[in-house]
């Protein structure tokens, strides 16, 4: 697992709009997400991100950064 960094999308009630918020987490994998279209699911690479509280959350890989301020960690063999 490495550490990564981003930003993701919140929504906010009282605004009605998505906001952004800055993040740090672990990196567990890649995913797919999707936006609905107007003719149709429109997919995309996310990545799976465990953030600091335990939250799991799919970040869009274009809003994703890896850390290598960390030693990868080590093997089992």
């Amino acid at each position: 697992m490495r550490r990564c960094k981003g930003i993701k999308y919140i929504h906010s009630p009282e605004t009605k709009k998505y906001e952004t918020t800055e993040f740090t987490g672990v990196f567990h994998g890649w995913g797919v997400d999707y936006e609905e279209l107007e003719n149709g699911p429109g997919p995309f690479t996310c990545a799976i991100v465990e953030l600091g509280n335990g939250e799991v959350k799919l970040i869009p890989a274009e809003n994703l950064t890896f850390i290598n301020d960390i030693k990868p960690l080590a093997s089992n063999n």
